[in-house]
């Protein structure tokens, strides 16, 4: 499973483009899309993305279509966020299947500069609400650590972030009562901080 995303602030906003693939020679499916955000005010955070999914499978050849996504954010205080997103409302479909409508409900609060507790309520249709809590603590100055829970599965995750200037490497281990421990590896770079301390 490969996933990569690039953002790129602009006047108005912030664009993005990501780019995920899961699968193997016999079955894959692929999601690229581009996106757009911004801040309405103080308060509020809006979103919106519109991707083209596609999927292959040996033997039966390939197909693809357009979804839309939407979220959106609110700072209730500074350290207290919740926010909704809503993936793929018109139901698009791949040849014959049809793509789940998703629809979540998250809340965040910062207890302080290094304590972070998060929920987020999902439900994809035609399946069971799936929760997921999250814990993230920063131990020191360049070592972050966090774990989670989610309903959904049964399963929970654990692990750890070094973070150095504006980069960040985050290893984190997922648990699934069937299919076992998963490992991920995931690399943050921050190229316009980086400029702007060069500059100084």
């Amino acid at each position: 499973h490969f996933k990569a995303i690039v953002a790129v602030p602009v006047s108005t906003g912030g664009v993005g483009i990501t780019v995920d693939y899961f699968g193997t020679t016999l079955f894959s499916a692929s999601q690229i899309g581009i996106g757009y955000g911004r801040r309405l005010n103080d308060d509020v955070d809006i979103g919106i993305r519109i991707n083209y999914n596609s999927i292959r499978l040996a033997g039966y050849g390939s197909g693809g279509t357009v979804t839309a996504e939407l979220g959106t954010i609110w700072h209730i205080t500074p350290s207290l966020h919740t926010g909704v997103h809503i993936y793929n409302p018109a139901g698009g479909k791949i040849a014959q299947e049809k793509l789940p409508f998703l629809y979540s409900w998250g809340i965040g609060y910062e207890a302080s500069d290094k304590f972070f507790i998060s929920s987020i309520i999902a439900k994809e249709e035609q399946q069971p609400v799936n929760a997921t809590i999250s814990l993230q603590y920063l131990y020191t100055e360049h070592l972050a650590v966090g774990a989670g829970v989610t309903t959904g599965n049964n399963g929970y995750y654990a692990g750890f972030g070094i973070m150095w200037k504006t980069n960040r490497i985050d290893v984190i281990s997922n648990y699934h009562p069937q299919l076992g421990f998963t490992p991920a590896l995931q690399l943050m770079f921050d190229l316009k901080k980086k400029k702007k301390k060069e500059e100084e």
